[in-house]
This record gives structure tokens, C-alpha cells and sequence, in this order.
């Protein structure tokens, strides 16, 4: 098979206008090189006098830094101070009372690590104690039978010397399901044919919501009748499991004529890990926010 094809006429004439026209497209490639090199340049050179003419960072900085109110932003960062609600006394009878002031931690993102609080009898400073919150926890202040040689006409509670902590994942979050709380009045039964005499009884459950497992647990109950406060009692459980429900008992020396509403309140330090009888986590070396 001859595979040989003639060259045509248009062929020869692109050929022969090719090569004697090379050194023009030679000349126009070369061209054409240069001026986007010149563009290239053009362009690099404008950014560059951009650049000189604009304000320095640190000029630029000081100006951001001047547009911004940074004692409001502070401000909004810091935590709001512990509030208190309440504070009355309640007469025990013998010149004794039960000095009592609720507290309140506003802040979810801040722990009161540590507060001191003294009440204030009838114009007398009594001795400064310590607590804490949690955040926003809102709980009891006690001073049980305090001896007082006259009756208290006033009553005050001052606070001061807060240490506060952020909030931050390395401070475990323990809650509590607290349900049944009820009052039983004093009540005589019998027993063998004999009357008994039972005092009154305050009850409720409690659950261990969270995963750590408790030495002790302080607990504070406050007696209503509608929104008066008029009797309140400590106690400690021990030994208070993770996700354990228990039933809790307190008798309750002093009968009340009518209480419509019982309040629990546990007392649990997030922060102190001698309480957990394994520690949450191992201590991290974390920078911490404190005041």
C-alpha cells in the first residue's frame, strides 16, 4: 500500500509564510513576554506605595485599641457579687435563736471559692466565718443557738474577701435529685397499749446524680409556712455513692404549728477534692482565672 500523499498548494504556501515570517512571531512572543512582565512589576510596585502609605500595625492596633472600651469589656467579664436574699432570726425559746441569712451566687461561670461572712446582732459584730458557692448556687448562711442575753431587734450579714474562680471543664459539676421532702408533725402513737411520744420528722430522697462518689455530704433544711421562713436544721450523710437514692431522716426537736413547703439544700464542694473519694481527674498544670 502506497501511503505517500502530495503535498497541496495551501500547505507549501503556509510553510513557505511561516518561515519567512519566523523572526516577527519570534519578535511578538518576546513581546508579548515583556509586557506581562511589565504588568507583573506595575502591579507589585502599586501594592508596595499601598502598603507604605497605610498606618503601621501598631498605629492600627492603638487605633482598634482606642475604638474599644476596655473597662466595659472587664466589666462584663468579672462576677457579679454574692447576693443576699434573706436574712432572719428565729427564736429557739431560753434566749436562744437560730441566725440564718440566705446566699446566692448569680454567676454560672464562676465559683465563690471562698467568702468570709459574719452577722451583725443588734449593731454587734459575732465572729467572721468562711463558706463558699458553687455557681449559681444558692443556699444557707447558719448560725444555730446563738445565746443572746437580750432579745435581737436587728440583724445583718456582712460579706467580704471573695475568691473567685472561672469556671473552666477541669471543675467536676455535681447535681443532686432531691424529691419527697415532707414534715410530719410530733404525734403520739401507741405501742403495746402504751402511748409514745414521736417527735416531729423531716424526710426527703436523695440521688446522686453525678459519677463521683462522696465522703460526706452537709445538709441544710429550711421550713416554710407559705413564704415564711420558720425553721431551719443541719446534718451530714456519709459515705454517698454516684447515682446512689437514699432516704433521709431528721427529727425534729422543736414542733412547728403548720409548715406548707420544705426546702433541702446540699452542701457539696466542687472544689474540694479531699471530699471525693476518688479524685475527678488528675491535676493538670492549667492556667486558672483567678481574682
Amino acid at each position: 500500500m502506497n501511503d505517500y500523499q502530495p503535498i497541496s498548494k495551501g500547505e507549501i504556501a503556509k510553510a513557505y509564510f511561516f518561515l519567512t515570517h519566523k523572526k516577527l512571531f519570534i519578535k511578538i512572543g518576546f513581546g508579548s513576554a515583556v509586557f506581562i512582565l511589565v504588568i507583573i512589576y506595575i502591579v507589585l510596585i502599586t501594592n508596595i506605595v499601598s502598603l507604605l502609605r497605610t498606618p503601621s500595625f501598631d498605629n492600627m492596633a492603638a487605633q482598634i485599641s482606642s475604638n474599644i472600651n476596655w473597662a466595659a469589656y472587664h466589666q462584663s467579664r468579672t462576677p457579679r457579687p454574692i447576693l443576699t436574699t434573706t436574712t432572719k432570726f428565729l427564736a429557739l425559746g431560753d434566749g436562744k435563736y437560730n441566725l440564718v441569712a440566705f446566699v446566692e451566687n448569680p454567676n454560672n461561670d464562676w465559683s465563690a471559692v471562698s467568702f468570709k461572712y459574719k452577722f451583725v446582732v443588734n449593731g454587734q459584730e459575732l465572729e467572721t466565718r468562711e463558706s463558699f458557692l458553687n455557681p449559681g448556687e444558692n443556699r444557707l448562711v447558719l448560725k444555730m443557738s446563738y445565746a443572746n442575753p437580750r432579745p435581737i431587734d436587728e440583724l445583718k450579714l456582712n460579706l467580704g474577701d471573695v475568691s473567685w474562680r472561672r469556671f473552666e471543664n477541669d471543675i467536676p459539676q455535681v447535681n443532686w435529685d432531691i424529691k419527697d421532702a415532707s414534715y410530719v408533725p410530733a404525734r403520739t402513737i401507741t405501742i403495746n397499749s402504751e402511748a409514745v411520744d414521736v417527735n416531729a420528722v423531716v424526710s426527703w430522697n436523695a440521688k446522686n446524680l453525678s459519677l463521683y462518689d462522696f465522703w460526706g455530704v452537709r445538709w441544710q433544711i429550711a421550713l416554710f409556712d407559705s413564704d415564711r421562713l420558720i425553721g431551719v436544721n443541719e446534718i451530714n450523710s456519709t459515705d454517698f455513692e454516684s447515682l446512689e437514692d437514699r432516704k433521709i431522716e431528721v427529727s425534729w426537736l422543736k414542733d412547728l404549728p403548720r409548715v406548707t413547703k420544705v426546702e433541702i439544700f446540699p452542701v457539696v464542694d466542687w472544689l474540694d477534692k479531699d471530699n471525693f473519694k476518688s479524685y475527678y481527674q488528675e491535676e493538670r498544670e492549667v492556667d486558672r482565672v483567678n481574682l
